[in-house]
């Protein structure tokens, strides 16, 4: 009876070991596209009415997502399936594939030095998480995340505050693809 116990033992030890090291080291993932690329953009502001205490706040958001960069698959003989420290990754993980550059232009004046249709980086910061920077003119960025958008915060305000204003992002990749949006009309209090 103690080896008809033992034997049983060790034959439960040897398939949970194999479990274990095959979910360890092959999860049978699909295949998947580790990057994504759009055709177009939407934006999303806390307008149509800004508030006195407020900064004007416009997200950009990639649209009409594919993804590319088809990865092998992985193939073979497996004792069980893999339930153990397995996590696949998503379509996209790796991120856009094509970073871009960002410009943001004004329908009417912002003030006396910016004229409709200059650039308005120079009053606009970007956010990356926690931190928040000067908007760069000439800086390469990307979404990271196909879910994640880009947050831009104007920490100015226009000079007339009795007009409205429509601001359009002007996206470039550096495929050359060139992706605009407007964000609508804005009143600033």
């Amino acid at each position: 009876m103690h080896t008809r116990s033992a034997k049983i033992i060790f034959l439960f030890c040897l398939y949970t070991g194999l479990q274990v090291s095959e979910a360890c080291t092959d999860c049978n993932c699909p295949d998947t596209l580790p990057f994504f690329d759009y055709q177009s953009i939407t934006l999303t502001s806390n307008g149509p009415v800004v508030g006195a205490d407020n900064n004007l706040e416009i997200e950009v958001l990639p649209d009409s997502i594919g993804f590319l960069a088809q990865a092998g698959s992985a193939s073979g003989f497996r004792f069980s399936t893999a339930a153990y420290g397995c996590d696949c990754n998503p379509d996209g993980d790796l991120g856009d594939k094509f970073p871009f550059f960002l410009n943001i232009t004004s329908d009417k004046a912002f003030n006396d030095t910016l004229p409709a249709g200059a650039s308005l980086n120079s009053v606009f910061f970007l956010n990356r998480g926690d931190v928040v920077y000067p908007m760069p003119e000439q800086e390469k960025t990307t979404f990271g995340l196909v879910n994640r958008p880009v947050r831009l915060f104007g920490m100015a305000k226009p000079v007339n505050l009795n007009d409205t204003y429509q601001f359009n992002i002007r996206l470039v990749k550096t495929t050359g693809d060139t992706l605009l949006a407007d964000t609508g009309p804005i009143q600033f209090q």
